[in-house]
């Protein structure tokens, strides 16, 4: 009755490629100002919905669309220029 789903087994290789993924990630996040920063933090590492992260930060819900929209699109061409791809 009950399933038992057996976690896949990471390869050394893998784990090292995924730890400079998370590392890049960081230092791009980093470099980035505060106000594109922490609405992408709180969205994605804290998975707080929009309403929430608009009052935390006493901004309207259409500015934090927007930050998010542009944190992304810095984070992309932030992320292409570190890892080349």
């Amino acid at each position: 009755m009950f399933r038992v789903q057996s976690q896949k087994q990471t390869s050394p290789e893998e784990t090292v490629i995924q730890n400079e993924k998370d590392a890049a990630l960081w230092k791009a996040l980093q470099a980035m100002d505060e106000k594109h920063r922490l609405p992408l933090v709180l969205r994605y590492y804290h998975d707080l919905p929009i309403a929430e992260i608009a009052q935390i930060l006493n901004i309207n819900e259409g500015t934090i669309h927007s930050r998010l929209h542009v944190g992304r699109e810095r984070l992309r061409l932030a992320l292409t220029e570190l890892t080349g791809e």
